[in-house]
Parts: C-alpha cells; structure tokens; sequence
C-alpha cells in the first residue's frame, strides 16, 4: 500500500496585486504582431498599435481616441481619391481576436459579431469593408443632448473611460452594476475610489455574469443589465462585404521557416465611401429669435427696434441719476427773464 500525504487546510497566500502579475503572463505587443504596412508603406507596429485595457484583456489598437501617443504623432491611415482606399496588413505571431470598430469605440463583450473574428496560427486572413461616415452640423453642439440624442466624444460622463461612446458607456453601465452587486469592480473596469475584486469578488462577478453580459430594455421580463447609453455623434457605420481565411501557401510558409506558423492578415477598405449621413439642425437658438420677432411684427407691428426703445425708456429715462435732473434745473435758472418792453431805455 501507498500512503498519501496529509495535506493541512489553511489559507492560501494569494496576492491580488493585479497590475503586477497581468504583465508577467500576457504577451507584449512585439510578440504578437510585427511587419506591418499601410498601403505598402512599413512602419513600426509598437509605435502604432497601443495598449488599451478593455473587457477583453489588453488591446493593442491603432489611431484610437483612448490612447496618447508621447513620442511623434499617430499613424495617418488616409483614404481619399487621390491615394484610394487604404489597406492595413501585419502579421501574427499568436493566435488572435481582431476587432474593427470607431477611433472612439472599444472592443467589449457585446461587440457586434460580424466586426469580430478570430484569426489561428497559419492562416492567410482578408477582409474588405465599407465605411459609411457621418458629418455633423456645425450647429449641433448647441442642441441639448436629450433632443439630438447623442454625444460627441469630448461630451464625457463616464467614470471608467475618459472619451464618451456607446460601447465605453456599456462598459461604464456594466462596472457600475457590479460595484452595486458584487461591492467592488474588477481590475480590467477600475472606477476611481472604489475596492478592487479580491478572489471573492471575482468570484462574485462569476456567479452574476449571466446578469452582467447580456443587455435588455425597460420592457423586456428577462436576465440583463439595462444600460440607457445613447449613440456617439461620430461614430460612422461598418459594413463587412467579404471574409477570406484559408491556409498559408507552400510559399508563403517557406519564406521563414522560423515562422512558418505565422499568420498573415490583410484589412482593406473595398472601395471609397459614396454615401454620407449627415444631421442637420432644422431650427437653431437663432431661427428662434427671428421667428419670434416676425411674429410679433406681424400682429403686433412690433420690432426688435422697438423692443429696444422700451426698455431704453424705462431703463434710462425713468431711472435718470438726481445729479443730471439738478444740473438740468440749473441751467433753466441761468435765463434771465424777459423785461417789460416799456421799461427799455432806447424806447424813452
């Protein structure tokens, strides 16, 4: 027979320190993605591609809104009739996710399938998209946000992310829902001043994720978060129109055979957009004022000028300072009364 050892209970020394711990075990940005090149012309993936905590790890994303690029400036990933559209490869060193989405958008749990895939070792990856972009009226900023019923990046609200758009929303909705029911938030969805999940609460938030993943509306008798996050303002609209994966070629292996399980990826933009959104003001602060005024000078003859020379007269002329009424009274004083015209010398 064989004797077991005898294992004591006891608590476990775990440490939940876990910004120390993340970057010892996920992969930096070198070693999982490299060669890349927008429209033929190579630059430097780390340089472009940087961290962005989101609900899915670590994101490294290109010309986003959340990140701050300290040395030089972003990538111009420009698209116009006089360059064409633009087409992003790089290669893979690592299985990955690949998300498209909005210079303001982020990469969360409810992204829409089709702007998500997942790319293994050794494929040939292509996609091709259109973007159909949205201008805004220069005068929308000085429409309430409940009646244009969206808001502009800069307009922010959130406690998790420092620029506003609908999916940063449902992150913030999402971290304020398990502060509320787990009394902490876990390390990836910090709100500032609020206790980071131990092993408990992570544990917590296990437990409820049914709850915390899935979205409903008001009306709806079922499982989920309700979250009343309202659209970005210039958040354009992605249409996927052709998906290619298939396995590297002879060649394309043999190029290196160090990295013959490499993946190579290309996202190109199908064509140049040929149809625009755009929102319009139909009645700004001052089309208001102008149809005031054309209204009461319709049925009350009254003008702006008008409006002006009433309050000019209850203002100015019935308020008038004593020392101007004293000195008026003065000068009529100074005349000298007119003299009995047969009391005149030149007249005797």
């Amino acid at each position: 027979m064989r004797a077991l050892p005898i294992v004591k209970k006891g608590k476990l020394n775990c440490t939940t320190n876990y910004d120390e711990i993340i970057p010892k075990i996920r992969l930096k940005c070198k070693d999982l993605i490299g060669n890349c090149y927008w429209n033929n012309e190579p630059f430097e993936c780390c340089d472009q591609f940087l961290p962005v905590i989101t609900e899915n790890g670590v994101c490294f994303i290109v010309n986003s809104l959340h990140t701050v690029k300290k040395d030089g400036e972003k990538l111009k990933m420009i698209s116009n009739r006089k360059l064409g559209p633009g087409k992003l490869a790089f290669t893979a060193y690592e299985s990955i996710k690949l998300f498209i989405h909005s210079p303001e958008d982020l990469p969360y749990v409810n992204h829409p399938q089709e702007e998500k895939f997942k790319v293994s070792w050794g494929l040939s990856f292509m996609m091709k998209f259109q973007v159909k972009d949205i201008e805004n009226d220069p005068l929308l900023k000085q429409v309430d946000i409940k009646q244009r019923n969206c808001r502009f990046p800069d307009e922010n609200n959130l406690k998790v992310y420092n620029v506003y758009s609908y999916s940063a929303c449902i992150v913030n909705c999402r971290a304020e829902a398990q502060l509320k029911m787990c009394n902490c938030t876990p390390h990836y969805l910090k709100i500032p001043g609020t206790p980071v999940c131990g092993i408990e609460g992570l544990g917590c938030i296990t437990e409820h994720s049914e709850i915390f993943r899935a979205l409903k509306t008001h009306d709806f008798n079922k499982l989920g978060l309700v979250c009343n996050c309202i659209p970005s303002c210039t958040e354009p609209e992605y249409t996927v129109l052709s998906k290619e994966i298939e396995p590297l070629t002879i060649e394309e292996q043999n190029d290196n055979d160090d990295l013959k399980y490499d993946s190579k990826l290309i996202i190109a933009l199908d064509r140049l957009p040929n149809e625009r959104l755009k929102r319009n003001v139909v009645r700004s602060r001052m089309d208001l004022i102008v149809s005031i005024g054309g209204t009461l000078g319709l049925f009350l003859g009254v003008s702006l000028l008008s409006i002006v020379e009433i309050i000019y007269f209850f203002v100015v002329w019935t308020h008038k300072p004593q020392s101007i009424t004293n000195n008026v009274k003065s000068k009529k004083q100074a005349h000298r009364p007119i003299q009995n015209i047969n009391n005149l010398p030149f007249l005797h």
